[in-house]
């Protein structure tokens, strides 16, 4: 072999072995891109169920609001109802005082009227002796 020859294989090796080396590099390179958009995807996939469980969790905010309100609701019914019927009872027991009263009053006109019928009769029986 001829040093021209030599120097031109020498040459082809290396080159040879710079491409295999810029091969590896590229595929190194390729391998890191697609790493980096896995990783973007992932980011991206996992930046949406963010989004996705935030919506969610305002819903169930929305919800429990509602309820709450409802709840509050029926319980603003209930404590008027509870004061209807509280006032109801107030009214019924003065209605309740009012007729004891009443009846006390009449039971006690009863006896003043039985009284002075006693009295008459008594005064008739000693009209009627002393005749």
């Amino acid at each position: 072999m001829s040093a021209q020859m030599e120097e031109t294989l020498s040459t082809m090796l290396r080159e040879a072995e710079e491409a295999k080396s810029f091969e590896r590099l590229a595929v190194d390179e390729n391998k890191a891109m697609s790493e980096r958009a896995d990783a973007s995807l992932e980011y991206k996939s996992l930046r949406e169920r963010v989004e996705e469980s935030g919506k969610l969790a305002d819903m169930k905010v929305e919800a429990a609001k509602a309820q709450v309100e409802a709840l509050i609701a029926s319980q603003m019914e209930a404590a008027k109802k509870l004061e209807a019927s509280l006032k109801e009872i107030e009214d019924l027991m003065i209605a309740t005082d009012e007729a004891v009263k009443l009846a006390e009053m009449a039971e006690a006109a009863k006896t003043v009227i039985e009284s002075e019928l006693e009295r008459w009769r008594v005064q008739e029986e000693e009209d009627g002796l002393l005749t």
